[in-house]
């Protein structure tokens, strides 16, 4: 009984619909994984106005064209409200930001998501 279920499975993976309906789900994934990874929201140096940190450490990036960005810290013990000290962005924001201080520097990190 078990030598012809793989006998059927062999079969199976010969024929050239089990070809198609691989091809199929490797080409769904492919798109939904590339899609995720052009979505990713990031922020230029350059376009920002006004940077908000509140109390709870959430951050809040103003830009010129009136977007705001929300940044949810991974690590609040690392972040502005907590750490006094210069805060230096790069040139692309995607999801932290570098606290110098008298000890060194800190690395704020957080989840970035577009508010309005």
């Amino acid at each position: 009984m078990l030598i012809n279920f793989f006998n059927k499975l062999d079969k199976l993976i010969k024929t050239s619909s089990f070809d198609k309906i691989c091809n199929k789900y490797l080409a769904t994934f492919t798109l939904v994984f590339s899609l995720s990874a052009i979505a990713d929201d990031h922020i230029n140096k350059d376009e920002i106005e006004k940077l908000v940190i509140m109390k709870d450490d959430r951050l809040f990036f103003h830009l010129e064209n009136g977007q705001i960005y929300r940044g949810d810290p991974r690590n609040p013990i690392h972040c502005p409200a907590k750490v006094r000290g210069r805060i230096t962005l790069k040139d692309r924001v995607n999801s932290e930001l570098t606290i110098l201080h008298n000890n060194g520097f800190t690395t704020c990190r957080f989840d970035l998501t577009r508010v309005a």
